[in-house]
């Protein structure tokens, strides 16, 4: 796959995902933006951690050029953290914000599969970048009350 192709297609669904969390974030009062955002760095905090303990190699580890793109803990895979972030803004956007569900959830899926389209990562990261990703929206949800 060509770069500017994956850069199109990521740099697709981040703006789609940008747009969408602003609108969200601009409808809520202020003491619910800062805790969407915490419950979200959370969210990250958590991959960060799982990537450090797993350190599962990416499936273009072959390819020493592609490990560029890759900073720090974000250069494994297991879980993956566009998945995880986007589950976990699903969650949150399916518990606060009802009449944005069908937006949030197209751009979730299109978030996982273009994970595996672009081939930045294994089935298994997906998957459970997404069950911890809506745990941890959940948890968020819930903890709110």
């Amino acid at each position: 796959m060509s770069s500017t192709l994956d850069g199109y297609i990521s740099g697709g669904i981040f703006f789609l995902w940008v747009a969408l969390g602003s609108y969200a974030l601009l409808n809520a009062e202020l003491s619910e933006a800062v805790y969407l955002c915490a419950v979200m760095l959370s969210s990250f905090a958590v991959n960060t951690l799982l990537k450090l303990a797993f350190k599962k190699k990416r499936p273009h580890e072959i390819d020493a050029q592609s490990r560029k793109f890759y900073l720090g803990a974000q250069r494994y895979a297991f879980p993956s953290a566009h998945v995880q972030l986007a589950f976990t803004a699903f969650a949150l956007i399916q518990g606060f914000f009802p009449s944005l569900f069908t937006k949030a959830l197209l751009l979730t899926l299109a978030t996982l599969l273009s994970r595996l389209y672009l081939g930045r990562h294994w089935f298994s990261d997906v998957v459970a970048g997404a069950a911890i990703g809506y745990g941890v929206g959940y948890a968020g949800v819930v903890v709110w009350g």
